[in-house]
């Protein structure tokens, strides 16, 4: 889903001749704490925070002549969904304009908006088990996680990956699979030798019979 579709009219952008207090009102109004602003030619020109302007000694000032914020902030109409919660971590912002080809302001998506949308997809709304692993960053494929999964006639899908916070050198892979039930799936993993470190869903044996699986299969293995 490219972004142009996603776009959240309901945040206006602010002129560069509108003032602070003009746009104090405007955030108050909305429950926002940054607006996107834009010059005559509706060119993007960062963002203004409510906080930097209730520190301004007059409330009447132009928005031109407040430090504008958030220059990069932005994302061209034709990138993917995904992309905002990179740019909007990196420029500490909780909001991100659309541009169009030509570098024109088209309109803004905040990470909420984003977030609800993906909650709406198939892999969120179906049922399913999820498995979370953690293994060396050196180590990760996922078609290799894919076909151990596809082994227990089982598919994966959502799959995403993060660099471990405690170890730079690892990743954590969280697998949202088709069925709720994972016993044969963490078996499989547990004989790989792959580290399970969360696990949701149902499984049809306790944890003492899924390790004595795990070990067995371990066994056949040797």
């Amino acid at each position: 889903m490219f972004l142009g579709s996603l776009i959240n009219y309901s945040i206006p952008a602010i002129k560069l001749q509108n003032t602070a207090n003009y746009a104090m009102e405007r955030m108050e109004l909305l429950k926002l704490s940054q607006l996107p602003l834009v010059n005559d030619q509706n060119e993007f020109k960062g963002f203004v925070q409510e906080d930097r302007l209730m520190d301004l000694p007059d409330p009447e000032i132009e928005l031109s002549n407040v430090l504008q914020e958030g220059l990069n902030c932005y994302l061209q109409e034709s990138q993917h969904y995904l992309e905002v919660f990179r740019v909007a971590e990196n420029n500490n912002s909780s909001v991100v304009a659309i541009l169009n080809a030509g570098l024109e302001y088209l309109g803004a998506v905040s990470v909420t908006d984003i977030a609800l949308y993906m909650g709406k997809q198939y892999y969120m709304q179906q049922p399913g088990a999820v498995l979370v692993l953690r293994l060396n960053e050196r180590d990760f494929s996922l078609a290799e996680l894919g076909r151990l999964v596809e082994s227990n006639q089982v598919k994966i899908i959502h799959a995403y990956s993060e660099t471990d916070l405690l170890d730079p050198s690892k990743v954590i892979v969280t697998l949202k699979l088709n069925k709720l039930d994972y016993t044969t799936v963490a078996a499989t993993f547990n004989r790989f030798n792959y580290t399970i470190v969360e696990q949701y869903g149902q499984t049809n044996h306790n944890n003492t019979d899924l390790d004595r699986l795990g070990s067995f299969l371990r066994y056949l293995d040797v």
